[in-house]
């Protein structure tokens, strides 16, 4: 009797999905990728303060250079956090030009390449400090 009824699901089975993948289904609609994006305003000004406090800056007043403090997003269009003289950090994009002239050429994971009347500059984030109770020794041979 079990064996009967277990026949019968299988065929019943068989029958339901065999009328379903033979009938005259629509074809599937090529996929179409989404529109690009609008670009992004370069116009707004950004308050980098609280991010730069969240990368631990420790800026010397009256220094006139240019350091990296963090990175927000990398790739073609990429943000740096950028600690620049004795002002607030501030976020620049690829494409940016600062003060002094020179354009930032790409942001990167660990650095950001300017393009200036002197050539090429690269900025490189300083890794973060070990926390508190590490040792760091150096490594043995």
């Amino acid at each position: 009797m079990l064996n009967a009824a277990l026949l019968l699901s299988c065929v019943g089975a068989a029958t339901y999905w065999s009328l379903q993948l033979s009938s005259g289904r629509e074809t599937p609609k090529q996929l179409v990728p989404p529109p690009s994006p609008a670009p992004v305003a370069r116009s707004v000004p950004v308050d980098a303060r609280p991010l730069a406090a969240l990368f631990g800056t420790n800026a010397r007043p009256g220094t006139e250079t240019i350091r990296l403090v963090g990175i927000v997003a990398s790739g073609g269009g990429g943000i740096a956090a950028l600690h620049i003289g004795s002002g607030p950090p501030q976020l620049i994009r690829v494409g940016d030009r600062l003060d002094d002239g020179r354009i930032v050429a790409s942001v990167e994971p660990t650095q950001v390449t300017l393009d200036g009347p002197k050539g090429r500059e690269f900025l490189v984030l300083a890794p973060p400090p070990p926390a508190p109770g590490i040792e760091t020794r150096p490594a043995r041979p």
